[in-house]
């Protein structure tokens, strides 16, 4: 195939408008998604997201994804809104696991806000959706969960928190109460 600028029909070589490509690579999207929604706990990368919709919508670019695969995941979060269902766009992520900046703006289209926590959102729009398309839940029921790497980095944060520590007492060195005289040497 001959490289040319701006989206082409990757079995003809026909070139294809970006409203064309962005219309078909929506569509490809969708099935996509709706299998990771389908399979509890499951996530894809925008990586893995813009290969498949270019194969499978039989339209390729040489652009680089993370200049278009924003505005396909906010065509397909519309789409869902429009039929009352989960938002499946919160099944695509960075290669961090993170859902970016991108995923807030679907959300705004969507619904209208921006969540102030983009993954935590999107945990709970997953989780809606596993619910919504029939995935199989763990026997507890499952829940919202933040994909492992997010956690992970989160856990990490938490821990690197210092705890504030109370005042020892200068007798006894031992932590002092909220209020009042330490309750050993009564200091």
């Amino acid at each position: 195939m001959v490289e040319t600028a701006g989206p082409t029909r990757e079995s003809s070589g026909e070139k294809v408008s970006p409203e064309e490509a962005r219309a078909a690579w929506t569509v490809a999207a969708r099935p996509v998604l709706l299998d990771a929604a389908q399979r509890y706990g499951h996530l894809v990368t925008h990586k893995q997201l813009a290969e498949a919709v270019q194969r499978d919508a039989d339209v390729r670019t040489t652009q680089q994804s993370q200049h278009w695969i924003g505005k396909v995941l906010v065509a397909v979060a519309e789409e869902c809104h429009q039929k009352g269902e989960p938002l499946l766009s919160a099944f695509c992520v960075h290669a961090d696991e993170s859902v970016g900046p991108r995923y807030a703006g679907a959300v705004l289209e969507a619904y209208g806000f921006t969540p102030d926590d983009p993954d935590m959102h999107a945990a709970e729009e997953r989780f809606k959706a596993h619910v919504f398309f029939g995935a199989k839940v763990p026997a507890d029921g499952g829940g919202p969960k933040l994909p492992p790497k997010i956690a992970r980095q989160r856990a990490r944060i938490k821990a690197a928190i210092p705890r504030p520590t109370r005042p020892m007492c200068p007798n006894c060195f031992v932590e002092m109460p909220v209020v009042g005289p330490c309750g050993f040497c009564a200091e």
